[in-house]
């Protein structure tokens, strides 16, 4: 068998047909994608009369952040073996580079200047939020039988995450050479997002087809509006942490998919092998964190668990790339039910 049909042999799912549902994986995306960006609010109007509520978004902020603890899944499974061997140079280099070389980032800048590593991480950030979005979008668009996702729709997704860029960008200007900007850059930000809305509207009318499905529409507003907490809120926490959890609640259930691909048995091993990488590796990630313990070592140490993250977005970008056979195939068995025509 060639290697880059390696995937096939992946059995089709046969788990339970409820998750398998068009409608269920929509409403589980909706919900996803929609509570955060009404929970975060929330909080932040009776944080005072519910303490509660301030715990659960904690909760909620420190299982977000743990989320890149189950991209490992790909070098456990099987069936991802031979594709990482052939990238070895993605998968083992780079992504030792990535951590590595952010120890190093955080030990020549120190603390004082550590803002241009934020800017640099931000931009990567959102463009890997950008990139999900669209992948979300596609498979809706499978989902709902309303096509492909056009080139308007792609680049107002595309101008949404430079928007959010410039609006996130104003909370790193700290000891650089853009300090002072910040207004210069919430007003650039505004002026590229109503470029990007603008496309999207166009879009939606020149896609008639869309409209077969309202559900379509919303979701790409929804994701075209995605980063716009950047320009509501005034501290960075608020402005980042509303899609920061949106995304990452995506990728559970988006990681939950591709590790129960394969029915019987074979999912339910692909599902406790990703329940026990997600979880040695946030222990993991969270000693590493906890500055308590390493004491001098903890800044470079900080430096390690943000180029882990970095190491994430360089192996999702490869991993989710459906433009190549192995990854299509590979995903097309993860979410088969998309991907089959209508009974």
């Amino acid at each position: 068998m060639p290697p880059e049909n390696k995937a096939s042999q992946i059995p089709s799912q046969d788990f339970s047909p409820a998750v398998q549902d068009r409608n269920f994986f929509i409403c589980l995306m909706l919900g996803a994608t929609v509570f955060p960006f009404a929970f975060v609010p929330l909080t932040q109007l009776m944080e005072q009369r519910f303490d509660s509520l301030v715990n659960i978004r904690e909760v909620l902020f420190l299982l977000s952040s743990m989320h890149i603890a189950l991209t490992p899944f790909f070098y456990a499974d099987g069936a991802m073996q031979e594709h990482i061997h052939r990238r070895r140079l993605r998968y083992f280099v780079a992504t030792s580079g990535c951590i590595f070389g952010t120890m190093l980032v955080f030990l020549f800048l120190g603390r004082e200047y550590i803002n241009y590593f934020f800017i640099f991480y931000h931009i990567c950030l959102l463009w890997h939020h950008t990139r999900q979005n669209y992948g979300l979008l596609a498979f809706i668009g499978l989902a709902t039988d309303t096509g492909r996702v056009s080139a308007y729709e792609r680049q107002a997704l595309y101008l949404a995450s430079y928007a959010g860029i410039f609006g996130l960008m104003r909370f790193f200007t700290k000891n650089t050479i853009f300090d002072g900007a910040e207004g210069l850059f919430k007003n650039i930000g505004l002026i590229v997002y109503g470029i990007s809305i603008s496309l999207f509207i166009v879009s939606t009318i020149k896609n008639r087809s869309q409209w077969s499905d309202i559900r379509r529409v919303f979701f790409g507003a929804l994701l075209t509006l995605f980063f716009l907490p950047s320009f509501l809120f005034t501290d960075r926490i608020s402005a980042f942490s509303t899609f920061a959890l949106a995304h990452a609640l995506q990728y559970f259930f988006f990681m939950y998919y591709v590790s129960a691909s394969g029915g019987g048995t074979s999912a339910l091993r692909r599902s406790i092998k990703l329940l026990i990488t997600f979880i040695c590796t946030s222990v993991l990630l969270l000693i590493i964190k906890d500055h308590s313990i390493w004491g001098g070592a903890s800044w470079a140490l900080n430096g390690f668990f943000w180029g882990f993250v970095l190491s994430h977005f360089v192996i999702d970008a490869d991993a989710w790339k459906l433009s190549q056979p192995f990854q299509r195939e590979y995903m097309k068995n993860a979410f088969a039910f998309l991907f089959q025509n209508k009974g």
